[in-house]
């Protein structure tokens, strides 16, 4: 039976659109049992080293080694990553989420695997009026996305 390994990038800012991801999977391998065996990897069901930091390169698995990768996307990009985190040029991955992304493109590019799929949020975006630091935040957020 063929296993394939589905790895699942967001930001915070999609919680509830990530969830649902999480019951399509896990209806799809209802689905399909006993012909494909899907493998989800979702990082906030996994156990994370109390030693390092959340975002250590120990803790995040290459998207390169899944055979799909669904990003999911809305007004943010995400958290800056640890400094372990490079690009071959030694710039910085301005998220998470963009090393992910990266990181399965590159390797599509390469060996047509994984599937990189990318969904957008259209609803629009909501920003504190009386906050004018948190509003600028998620403005260049919004505007780095």
């Amino acid at each position: 039976m063929q296993t394939l390994r589905i790895f699942v990038s967001s930001p915070a800012d999609v919680s509830f659109e990530r969830a649902r991801a999480k019951q399509v999977v896990e209806k799809l391998g209802i689905e399909f049992a006993g012909r494909v065996k899907l493998e989800p990897y979702f990082w906030e069901y996994e156990p994370m080293r109390a030693t390092d930091r959340f975002n250590w390169k120990d803790n995040i698995p290459l998207t390169s080694e899944f055979d799909i990768v669904v990003c999911i996307l809305w007004s943010r990009l995400g958290s800056l990553l640890g400094d372990t985190f490079l690009r071959a040029d030694g710039s910085r991955y301005p998220s998470g989420t963009v090393y992910e992304m990266e990181v399965a493109r590159e390797s599509y590019l390469r060996k047509k695997a994984p599937d990189l799929l990318v969904f957008r949020k259209t609803e629009e975006l909501s920003l504190p009026l009386e906050n004018k630091e948190l509003r600028e935040q998620k403005l260049q957020q919004f505007e780095a996305l």
